[in-house]
């Protein structure tokens, strides 16, 4: 029992002596610089909790910097010099002061932190601490607030928590790349199937790139003959006299691999029957899928292989050729293979 005694004093004594070496310090509230006076307010609290984890501090709590204020009828808002700082200290009776400012620059999330710990006794500053910090807002109360009481206790922060702070950088380090401006492209298509339809095709495109994407607008001409196949019931002899069509697709970086967009086609058509002696002119429009892969063959050359779905929308669909009554589908496919190249 005895023993017990003397192991529960020891620990007193040792908690007692931990307790008188801490530095009483109170932090006053961040100034607020294109920031909301809440999120200051937070900041300055997570601040005073990761002052008193480092073990070198017995902070104040704002509940009793307040209180005592209020009696001494000291208004706190207002006080952002490092005078009224040093006064508030020993109105409340502490040896040091924390105060700084917290700040937000443009229309990015840039952010600056600069926090003073200043000798109530001197006036003068005994340490600086600074944090400058580019991504999400609430990075600022995990990690940016502990930085700031390491450096102002003099302690280095632990290898994992450095290293978590490095992944951080790097992955806003990525996201600053995939947010670059794109590279404006270019670009020209020549048909290859459609010269062997009795006709041509051709496209050019202007757009941009990123590591991560590729958007263009598309613009087409082309005329041909339509297979047989997409024919019944004896008519035939279908060509597409002019395509004009325009186009906004999406494809993998640089402009390569996969790619789909969405478009408008007017397509002005002839169709005959195999009973008649004449054909029948006749217009459309409409609303084209387009799906491909775009295969990098040297430098910027490349081939692409594409499939188009058109839903007619607009146009006559039923009519005669001679005598013969005519109903187009709603729905069409085209297809090509083509080679291009982007400046």
């Amino acid at each position: 029992m005895e023993k017990m005694l003397k192991i529960l004093l020891l620990s007193l004594l040792l908690s007692n002596s931990s307790i008188l070496s801490q530095t009483s310090i109170a932090v006053i509230e961040l100034q607020d610089k294109n920031i909301s006076v809440n999120d200051a307010s937070t900041l300055t609290e997570r601040l005073r909790i990761e002052l008193y984890k480092t073990g070198k501090f017995n902070v104040l709590e704002r509940k009793d910097m307040v209180k005592i204020l209020k009696e001494q009828k000291f208004q706190l808002s207002g006080c952002t010099s490092e005078e009224c700082a040093v006064e508030i200290g020993q109105l409340i009776g502490v040896e040091q002061i924390v105060c700084g400012s917290v700040s937000k620059f443009g229309f990015k999330n840039m952010y600056s932190v600069n926090v003073k710990l200043v000798s109530v006794e001197t006036g003068k500053i005994i340490r600086t601490a600074t944090y400058d910090y580019e991504g999400a807002e609430n990075r600022l109360l995990t990690y940016c607030m502990k930085n700031i009481a390491y450096q102002l206790a003099g302690l280095r922060l632990s290898e994992e928590y450095s290293s978590s702070l490095s992944n951080i950088s790097k992955k806003k380090q990525s996201y600053t790349k995939m947010d670059s401006p794109f590279k404006i492209t270019l670009g020209i298509d020549l048909g290859i199937l459609s010269q062997l339809r009795n006709g041509n095709y051709i496209s050019i495109w202007l757009g941009g790139s990123d590591n991560e994407l590729g958007v263009r607008l598309r613009g087409l001409y082309a005329k041909k003959d339509i297979p047989q196949v997409f024919y019944r019931d004896g008519f035939g002899n279908g060509r597409v006299n002019g395509e004009y069509g325009l186009f906004l697709d999406y494809s993998q970086a640089n402009f390569s691999g996969f790619w789909g967009g969405i478009g408008i086609v007017y397509l002005e058509m002839v169709v005959g029957h195999e009973k008649e002696v004449y054909k029948t002119d006749y217009e459309l429009v409409s609303l084209a899928f387009s799906t491909g892969v775009m295969g990098r063959i040297i430098s910027n050359l490349y081939i692409n292989l594409w499939l188009d779905t058109h839903f007619f929308v607009i146009g006559e669909k039923e009519f005669k050729v001679g005598n013969q009554p005519f109903v187009h589908d709603d729905l069409g496919f085209d297809f090509s293979i083509s080679l291009g190249w982007h400046f």
